[in-house]
């Protein structure tokens, strides 16, 4: 798998073969946990009636690792072979029923990189936390479809979430979206970009993200992958 933030300068590869590139792209949330003051609670009689005192002795605050210290030189991390066969075989068979059986997941008007009338990449939401409708019996529907496929995929997905938690030292971290992205024959060379949470009104979220793909295939160079580039050789 690989693990990118959103410091990390990449884009996706052409695809120049015959096939049909498949991956899925998890975005998690991560929010730094919030220190901790470790309080003592005294009692004093204070003219002559009983007070009782709340004094801080001590501040824990966790030590949150930078990205720097996580990520490498290209702000990404290669994990080779990290889901064990099992897991990538129960994860690659749950999206692709999904894919197959559920019309939520089968298809979607998502398209990237449109060339003309052929359009070439495209995105399917396997998995969206909160989501609101217009129709409420629709929005229920779909908050049923999403839970279900949430709860088939978060057990594979589990090491996945762990590691996630570990390498920026915080129990605060939630799957925000899984996309099943399909990778059409023809699909041109990405522009260059930073993946990033959407900010309203200009105003930085109280949280970072972090990105991973995981290729449902062996995919051959002429499928195309995604290139990372050195920050400091981009011009910003």
């Amino acid at each position: 798998i690989n693990i990118h933030n959103n410091l990390t300068v990449h884009h996706g590869a052409a695809n120049n073969s015959n096939k049909i590139r498949k991956f899925i792209f998890i975005v998690f949330t991560i929010r730094n946990q919030k220190y901790k003051n470790e309080v003592l609670i005294t009692e004093n009689f204070i003219n002559n009636e009983l007070i009782s005192s709340i004094d801080i002795i001590r501040n824990k605050t966790p030590h949150i690792k930078n990205d720097i210290d996580i990520y490498n030189e290209n702000k990404y991390i290669y994990l080779p072979k990290f889901l064990n066969n099992d897991k990538f075989q129960k994860v690659r068979n749950i999206v692709f029923d999904l894919y197959n059986n559920n019309k939520y997941s089968h298809y979607s008007n998502n398209w990237f990189n449109k060339d003309g009338d052929n359009n070439t990449r495209q995105k399917i939401f396997i998995y969206i936390k909160k989501i609101i409708c217009q129709n409420e019996i629709e929005e229920k529907e779909i908050e049923n479809h999403f839970d279900s496929a949430y709860n088939r995929l978060k057990g594979p997905l589990s090491g996945v979430i762990s590691k996630i938690k570990e390498l920026h030292n915080t129990n605060y971290v939630s799957i925000e979206r899984i996309v099943l992205f399909n990778v059409f024959p023809g699909e041109t060379e990405q522009n260059i970009h930073l993946d990033g949470p959407i900010q309203i009104d200009n105003k930085p979220e109280p949280f970072k993200q972090c990105y991973i793909s995981i290729p449902l295939h062996d995919s051959s160079l002429e499928m195309g992958g995604t290139a990372y580039y050195k920050n400091k050789y981009v011009m910003k």
